[in-house]
C-alpha cells in the first residue's frame, strides 16, 4: 500500500483534465461532417489527433459511391463571424512532399459555415521565413455547404484530377530525362503533352 504524504489532501487530487482546445476541435470536426455532401463526399476525419500537419482526409465519390479521388485535410477553429485564420508555413512544407492535394479548412461552429483553400507554395501571403501567414476566405467561392450541389465538390474533383494526372505523367517524363531527350526531338504529341503539364503545374 502507497504510503501517505504527510499533510496530503487526497481530496484535492484530481484527474488531468481535457486540453483547452479539446471542446473547440470537436466542435470544428462536428460542424464540418454537417456540412458535407455525404452522396459524394466520405470524411475521415480524427478529433483528438495527435499526428502532424493532417486532421484526416475527404474521399470524392460518384453517383454509385465509388472513389474518384483523395484529399487531406488540416482543420481550424474560427471564432463567430471571422473569415481568417492562421496557417502554418510547416504545412505548406508538407504539402511539398505528400502526393496527395492539401487544403486547410476554417470553421466557424456557431454560424454553421465553413471555408476552404488548397495549400501550396502559391498561397498569397506566404513567405518561407516567416512561421505562419495569414488565410483569408471569401464567403461566396470558398464556402463548403450542401447547397447550389456543392460547388467545392467540382472544385475538388478538378484538384484531385489534377493531381492524378500529374502523377501518371510522371515515368513518361522520367523515361524522356533519362535519354537526354530535348524539346527539338520530341514529337509533336509528346511536345503537347509536356506544355499540358507545365501549364497544370503553373495554375495550381
Amino acid at each position: 500500500m502507497p504510503k501517505r504524504i504527510p499533510g496530503e489532501d487526497r481530496s484535492q487530487i484530481r484527474p488531468a483534465p481535457y486540453s483547452n482546445t479539446d471542446a473547440a476541435e470537436i466542435e470544428a470536426v462536428t460542424t464540418l461532417r454537417s456540412l458535407l455532401d455525404s452522396r459524394r463526399v466520405r470524411p475521415d476525419l480524427r478529433e483528438r489527433d495527435k499526428f502532424p500537419n493532417i486532421d484526416g482526409y475527404v474521399e470524392l465519390v460518384d453517383e454509385g459511391g465509388h472513389p474518384l479521388g483523395k484529399i487531406e485535410v488540416q482543420i481550424k477553429k474560427l471564432p463567430s463571424g471571422v473569415t481568417s485564420c492562421p496557417c502554418p508555413s510547416s504545412l505548406v512544407a508538407y504539402s511539398k512532399v505528400t502526393t496527395l492535394p492539401v487544403i486547410l479548412v476554417g470553421v466557424d461552429p456557431s454560424n454553421s459555415r465553413a471555408y476552404w483553400t488548397h495549400v501550396s507554395e502559391l498561397m498569397p501571403g506566404y513567405n518561407s521565413s516567416q512561421r505562419s501567414f495569414t488565410v483569408h476566405f471569401t464567403d461566396a467561392v470558398d464556402a463548403v455547404d450542401t447547397i447550389n450541389s456543392c460547388p467545392c465538390y467540382r472544385r475538388w474533383l478538378e484538384l484531385t484530377s489534377e493531381y492524378q494526372e500529374r502523377i501518371q505523367r510522371y515515368p513518361l517524363f522520367e523515361a524522356d530525362a533519362g535519354q537526354g531527350v530535348t524539346l527539338a526531338s520530341l514529337t509533336p504529341q509528346r511536345l503537347d503533352a509536356l506544355q499540358r503539364y507545365v501549364d497544370t503545374i503553373n495554375h495550381l
